[in-house]
């Protein structure tokens, strides 16, 4: 395991984490002019909220990609991709109840580490679903009226998910998978993944997340819907081998202790397995691949077509990486690609698997960069995935890829390409047509529409706080286009002027 001498670090207090502010500060050596307006205190960085301010909480685009909306003082803000124009979907006052802060310290930790989302857009694009610590509001936004359809009973973690026809809700509980429909009357949740049994049961996760895939390999879901809402795809863990490891809690006044599960070095690993149940529950049919229980990883796993499921292993010497295809009804699933390195894969989790490509990130070449592979996408079984091509190669490195297009053929990415003590945006087509998307110096980080040409630019620098811009390409351009023609149609929508008082000046390069 790559990290697997590294102790748990979740607890740690918030002292340990510096603010991007004081990251901003200290990478600037802290420097001031000889005659500063006004004095940089430990006061002023730590005694009310972050320096810079607090920038918009939980940027989500609709489906269709015509809302971009985020929560601002307590109100749910939209802005219009065409004019940038904000104006307030859901009031102050409409939100209190349906985001209202529950649970504990370790809970309210849990969902800030791992970006857990306080709402999500329905399929339809007309409604809204919060989780306030656990409970479930179903926000309708032409009458603007909210009901409570669950309590999942955990204030972080439950994961909740709308199926594709927006018919229902899903979400875990007690380490198993329930259901709540929509529509129809109402109806209680139905278990389709019974939690395990109480005794012992703590150990046995049904789409759940442990310590080691949220840590050890960025996994933040473990279940998910087939595109025809009629059944669940979902990575079972077994932990009763993995020991447990002591974490000591020194937030409260009066400290705890939890015993948290920690494979060591040489330790077991979680035993995974991936399972399919039908959305109204019953018998749960297993996927059969090669796999080395205890010891090899399912990191990421999803849905080829309705019928077909595709799972991804690594080793645990990590020098071997595979993608199977399973048919959903248990046959033996087929090896459609495999990356192989004598030393260490690092597989940087970008995998995207939909209509015929595989689009991935690999180090093969020296560099992460991304890799097309191709399938037959009415047979998916019918013969392995073959290597389409290399879609980016020089000496720079592939650090996020945001959205593969595979209608449109093209992928969203960043990269460090041209500095690398910076991050810029591109876009790639399948046939290897690249065109950066922004220029300006600094660190750029994207959140791209899920439909659509436009996308958030996250801009920040040595010097200058974050700034926020919503930027759209013209319907004209393409890869291999004047990369000017995007950045004219950006427009500004957060930015703070907080630490300009403080006349910072920048490092001397040495």
């Amino acid at each position: 395991m790559r990290k697997s001498m590294r102790e748990p670090i979740r607890n740690l207090t918030r002292a340990a984490y510096l603010p991007a502010a004081v990251a901003l500060l200290l990478a600037a050596g802290c420097a001031l002019s000889a005659q500063p307006q006004k004095p940089l205190t430990v006061e002023a960085i730590f005694a009310h909220g972050p320096l810079i301010g607090n920038l918009p909480e939980d940027l989500a685009w609709s489906p269709d990609g015509r809302h971009l909306t985020y929560i601002d003082s307590g109100q749910l803000i939209d802005l219009d991709p065409g004019s940038g124009r904000p104006h307030v979907l859901v009031s102050r006052a409409k939100m209190a109840p349906l985001t209202e802060a529950g649970g504990s310290e370790r809970d309210r930790d849990h969902r800030s580490r791992y970006h857990m989302a306080s709402y999500l857009w329905a399929p339809d694009s007309a409604h809204l679903l919060f989780d306030s610590s656990g409970r479930l509001w179903y926000y309708d936004l032409k009458t603007g009226t909210g009901v409570q359809i669950a309590d999942t009973g955990a204030a972080s973690g439950d994961d909740p998910k709308f199926s594709p026809d927006g018919a229902s809700v899903s979400f875990l509980r007690n380490h198993g998978i329930e259901i709540v429909r929509l529509h129809g009357g109402e109806m209680p949740p139905a278990a389709v993944v019974p939690a395990p049994a109480a005794s012992g049961g703590q150990a046995l996760l049904n789409g759940g997340v442990d310590w080691v895939y949220e840590e050890e390999l960025e996994t933040r879901s473990n279940y998910f819907w087939s595109p025809d809402s009629k059944a669940i795809a979902f990575l079972q863990m077994n932990e009763t081998s993995v020991p447990e490891y002591p974490l000591t809690d020194w937030i409260p006044t009066h400290a705890t202790v939890e015993m948290q599960r920690y494979p060591q070095a040489g330790d077991p690993n979680p035993d995974v397995h991936v399972g399919v149940v039908s959305a109204r529950g019953g018998r749960i049919t297993w996927m059969h691949i090669p796999f080395h229980g205890g010891d090899d990883y399912i990191p990421r796993f999803g849905w080829v077509d309705a019928k077909t499921v595709w799972i991804e292993t690594v080793t645990r010497d990590h020098k071997h990486r595979a993608i199977y295809f399973c048919s959903a009804n248990g046959d033996d699933g087929r090896e459609m690609l495999e990356i192989s390195d004598d030393k260490f894969v690092d597989d940087n989790y970008d995998v995207d698997v939909q209509d015929g490509s595989i689009v991935l990130t690999n180090w093969t070449s020296g560099h992460n960069q991304i890799y097309l592979y191709r399938y037959n996408a009415a047979h998916p079984l019918s013969a392995p995935a073959k290597l389409d091509r290399q879609l980016t190669s020089g000496s720079f490195e592939v650090s996020a890829v945001y959205r593969v297009d595979a209608k449109d053929k093209c992928i969203d990415y960043a990269s460090n390409e041209g500095n690398l003590l910076e991050q810029q945006l591109w876009q790639v087509s399948f046939d290897g047509q690249r065109r950066q998307l922004t220029a300006s110096p600094g660190f750029h980080d994207g959140n791209f529409a899920p439909v659509g040409a436009s996308w958030v630019d996250k801009q920040s620098t040595r010097m200058d706080p974050p700034r926020l811009r919503l930027c759209a390409s013209p319907e004209s351009s393409s890869p291999g286009a004047n990369p000017a023609a995007s950045r004219d149609h950006c427009n500004l929508f957060w930015q703070t002027r907080a630490v300009d008082a403080y006349h910072l000046r920048a490092p001397e390069q040495l």
